[in-house]
C-alpha cells in the first residue's frame, strides 16, 4: 500500500520538466510560437442571418460586431445574469471582430515576425492587444468544446446553438435589498481586481513585463483590493467572516509582493499566484451563502429529446469540455495547496476559521502536507486528512438500512482522500451550463475593460503620450522642460514629475472646456485602440463632443492620425458630416465639413 501511495503522489505531483532557458519577453511580450497561435484571417462572405441580416463588407461586419460586443459585455453587463444566452451571441460577435483584427494588423504581425526580438515599443503594444484578444478567444472556444483549428463559421454556429438552448430557460427574478445590491457589486469588483493582480503576477512570472511595469501595476491593484476589502469587512453581512479571512490572506500576499520589489524570483511569484488561487477558491465556494442572485435560470423544462442528434452531440461536447475544465482546475488547485503547505502558508488556520463559522469549502476536500510527509502517510493519516463527512447509514438495493462501522467509515475516508474520488462522481449537468459560462466571460470583459483603461494611473497615460513626442517616458519629458525653463516655468519652479503630472491632469486645455487630462487620455485611447473603437468607447462613456474634438486635434499635433469617418460612426453618427452638424447644433457653431477637418488638424 505504501508503494501505491508513493506512486500516486509521483503521478499527481510531478510532471515532465523540460529544461530550457527562460526567455525575457519584456521587450516583445510574446514569442514567435505564440505569434503563430494568433491565427489567420478567414474570408467569410456570408454569415448566418441571426448574426447579420444584411451583407456587409468585412470592415462593416467588424464595426457592427464591436458595437454588439461593447453593448453586451460593457454597456449591458449587468443584464448578463438575466440573459446568459446573450453571452453566446457576444462570443460569436467577438470572434468576428477578432478575425478582422487579424486582417487589419497583418502588416504589424509580419513586421513583428521579421524583426523579432528587436521590437519597438509601439509594435509591442499592438501585438500585446491582439494577443490579449486571442487569449479571450482561446478561453471561449475551449469552454464550448471548440478547437483553435475549427473554422470561424463552425464556431459561430455552435455559439448560436448554445444561445437558442439557453434562451429556453425560465428566468426568475429575486428582490434584493439596497445592502445586498451593494455587497453584490463590491464582491464583483473584488473578483475583478483579484483577476487583474493575478494577471500581472502571471505576466511577470512569464517574463512578459519589466520589473518597473510589474511594480507600477501591482501597486495600483493592491491599493484597489485593500480598499474594496475594507469596505466589505465594514458591512454587517453574513459574508463578513469570509472577507475578514480574505483580508488576512491578502496581508500575506501583499507582504510577499513587497518583498519582490527589487527582484522577484519565479518561485516566489508562483507562490503568490497559488495564494491568489486559494483566495479565489474561498470566495467562489462561499459567495452563494451571502451573495444573492438577482436572477436564476431553470432549465428543467427543456425537452432534450426534441433536439436533433447533431445538436445533442454538440451539447455533450460542451458539457464534457466544462467538466474537463473543472477537473483541471481542481488538479491545479491541489498543486497550489501543496506548494503553499510546503512553504508554511497557514492554510488550515484559514479553512478551520471559515468552516467553524458554518461555511463549506467544497473545492478543498482534504488536508495536505508537504510532499515528503505525505509519502510517509499511513491509511489512518489519509483518513484523518479527509475534511468531508461520511453518512453512517446507507440503503441497499432492497431499501434496507445498513449501518457502517467506524472502521469502515475510516476506510472510506482514506480511499476518498487517496484518490479524491469526489472529483469523478461530481458531474456537470446541462442545467449548470449557464453558471459556468459566466466565468468564461471574464476574459472577454477584461479585453474591453473601458473604465479600467481610462481610469488607469494618469502617469501611465503621460508615459504613453510622451512616447508619441519622442521621449522614453514622462520623466524624461519633465526633465527636459525643467532644464529649458528652470525656475521661470509656471508657479512650480523646477518640478518633480508627480507635481507636474497633477498640474497637467487638471489644467485647462487651451481655451476649451476640456482639461489636459481628458485630452491626453483621449489621444492615448485613439492611438491604442483605433478610431472606430475610440469613438465607440467615448459614446459608451458619455464623453462630450468638445472633448472628442480636442482629443482628435491634439492627436494630430503629436502625429496620431484619426479616421474621422470611422470615429464618427463609432460615436453613433452615420457620417463625419452628421457629427459636424451635431456639434454645430450643440455648441452654436457653423463649421462646414472642410472647416471642421481643418480645425481638427486633418
Amino acid at each position: 500500500m505504501k508503494l501505491i501511495i508513493v506512486i500516486f503522489l509521483k503521478l499527481f505531483l510531478f510532471t515532465e520538466i523540460i529544461c530550457s532557458k527562460e526567455v525575457d519577453l519584456s521587450k516583445t511580450f510574446i514569442n514567435l510560437e505564440e505569434l503563430e497561435e494568433l491565427g489567420t484571417f478567414e474570408d467569410i462572405q456570408e454569415f448566418p442571418k441571426e448574426i447579420f441580416e444584411t451583407k456587409n463588407s468585412h470592415k462593416g461586419n467588424a464595426e457592427k460586431a464591436l458595437k454588439k460586443v461593447a453593448k453586451i459585455f460593457v454597456q449591458n453587463k449587468n443584464q448578463m445574469e438575466k440573459y446568459p444566452e446573450n453571452m453566446m451571441l457576444g462570443m460569436a460577435y467577438f470572434e468576428i471582430y477578432y478575425n478582422q483584427q487579424l486582417k487589419e494588423n497583418k502588416r504589424s504581425i509580419n513586421k513583428f515576425k521579421k524583426n523579432y526580438p528587436n521590437i519597438s515599443y509601439a509594435l509591442r503594444k499592438k501585438i500585446k492587444t491582439i494577443y490579449s484578444l486571442g487569449q479571450a478567444k482561446k478561453s471561449m472556444r475551449s469552454s464550448m468544446g471548440l478547437k483553435s483549428t475549427d473554422n470561424l463559421l463552425f464556431s459561430i454556429n455552435r455559439y448560436l446553438l448554445m444561445h437558442s438552448f439557453l434562451k429556453q430557460g425560465i428566468k426568475k427574478e429575486h428582490i434584493l435589498s439596497t445592502q445586498e445590491k451593494k455587497i453584490k457589486k463590491e464582491n464583483a469588483r473584488l473578483k475583478k481586481e483579484f483577476g487583474n493582480l493575478k494577471k500581472s503576477l502571471e505576466n511577470k512570472s512569464q517574463y512578459r513585463i519589466s520589473q518597473k511595469e510589474f511594480d507600477r501595476n501591482t501597486k495600483k491593484e493592491i491599493k484597489k483590493i485593500k480598499k474594496i476589502l475594507e469596505s466589505l469587512v465594514k458591512n454587517d453581512s453574513q459574508g463578513k467572516i469570509i472577507y475578514l479571512n480574505l483580508s488576512k490572506i491578502f496581508t500575506h500576499i501583499e507582504t510577499k509582493i513587497n518583498q519582490c520589489k527589487k527582484k522577484c524570483e519565479k518561485d516566489n511569484l508562483l507562490l503568490i499566484i497559488d495564494s491568489m488561487n486559494f483566495s479565489n477558491v474561498i470566495l467562489n465556494d462561499t459567495e452563494n451563502f451571502f451573495i444573492k442572485k438577482r436572477y436564476t435560470q431553470n432549465m428543467t423544462n427543456i425537452d432534450l429529446e426534441t433536439l436533433s442528434e447533431d445538436n445533442k452531440k454538440t451539447l455533450v461536447a460542451v458539457t464534457t469540455s466544462l467538466k474537463k475544465q473543472k477537473i483541471e482546475k481542481k488538479t491545479n488547485l491541489k498543486k497550489s495547496i501543496i506548494n503553499l503547505k510546503s512553504n508554511n502558508f497557514p492554510i488550515d488556520e484559514f479553512l478551520n476559521s471559515i468552516e467553524d463559522n458554518g461555511f463549506e469549502i467544497k473545492s478543498i476536500s482534504m488536508n495536505y502536507d508537504t510532499i515528503e510527509n505525505m509519502k510517509k502517510w499511513a491509511m489512518k493519516d489519509w483518513a484523518n486528512s479527509w475534511r468531508g463527512s461520511i453518512s453512517k447509514e446507507i440503503k441497499n438495493k432492497n431499501g434496507e438500512i445498513i449501518k457502517i462501522s467506524e472502521e469502515n467509515i475510516n476506510d472510506i475516508k482514506a480511499q476518498l482522500a487517496l484518490t479524491n474520488f469526489d472529483e469523478f462522481i461530481n458531474s456537470t449537468s446541462i442545467s449548470e451550463v449557464s453558471d459556468d459560462i459566466k466565468q468564461i466571460t471574464n476574459e472577454i470583459k477584461s479585453s474591453f475593460d473601458v473604465s479600467g483603461f481610462l481610469n488607469q494611473d494618469f502617469s501611465m497615460t503621460l508615459d504613453n503620450y510622451s512616447v508619441l513626442l519622442g521621449f522614453q517616458n514622462f520623466n524624461e519629458l519633465n526633465e527636459l522642460k525643467n532644464s529649458e525653463l528652470g525656475s521661470k516655468c509656471c508657479r512650480f519652479g523646477t518640478r518633480n514629475a508627480d507635481t507636474y503630472a497633477e498640474y497637467w491632469e487638471k489644467a485647462q486645455y487651451h481655451d476649451s472646456t476640456s482639461t489636459w487630462g481628458q485630452v491626453t487620455k483621449g489621444v492615448d485611447l485613439i492611438n491604442q485602440v483605433g478610431s472606430f473603437e475610440a469613438g465607440s468607447i467615448a459614446a459608451s462613456l458619455g464623453t462630450d463632443l468638445q472633448t472628442v474634438a480636442d482629443s482628435i486635434a491634439q492627436a494630430a499635433v503629436v502625429g496620431v492620425s484619426t479616421d474621422l469617418e470611422a470615429i464618427s460612426k463609432g460615436l453613433g453618427y452615420s457620417s463625419f458630416a452628421d457629427a459636424v452638424s451635431a456639434y454645430n447644433a450643440q455648441y452654436g457653431t457653423n463649421y462646414t465639413v472642410e472647416e471642421a477637418k481643418e480645425s481638427l488638424g486633418q
